[in-house]
């Protein structure tokens, strides 16, 4: 199989800027051309955002903690990924933000799926204190 690498990058969503000038900040995650974008739920001014370094240019507290959330975001999506790849299966890019989210692949649980992951958890424990 040929595993494209995924890209991440975090962009404003100027259309969309409100009354105090601040602009929605959006994931754009990319993997075999396809997109998958959906919103941070953090606004920035345009001024501040350094779309080269990926980073809020201020120093202000709520800057640095923007910046420290937009990294985890970052690594988690990474490790998604990573996950995905590693299950062997052919996936797409919905596949990694489902992945990244905590949903199936479908994106719903169906009873039948939860009662699987549940009996696998529990044949999990077998001989480990559950018997």
């Amino acid at each position: 199989m040929n595993y494209n690498q995924v890209k991440i990058l975090f962009v404003l969503n100027r259309a969309k800027a409100n009354m105090k000038g601040l602009s929605p900040l959006i994931c754009r995650m990319t993997f075999n051309n396809k997109r998958k974008e959906f919103s941070t739920g953090f606004y920035v001014s345009e001024e501040e955002w350094n779309a080269k370094l990926q980073v809020i240019t201020s120093k202000t507290a709520y800057a640095k903690n923007i910046n420290t959330h937009l990294n985890k975001m970052y690594r988690e999506l990474l490790a998604s990924y990573s996950e995905v790849v590693i299950s062997n299966e052919v996936f797409n890019v919905n596949d990694i933000y489902n992945t990244y989210m905590g949903t199936s692949k479908s994106g719903i649980l169906y009873v039948v799926e939860y009662f699987d992951d549940y009996l696998l958890k529990i044949k999990c424990l077998v001989g480990k204190g559950m018997e």
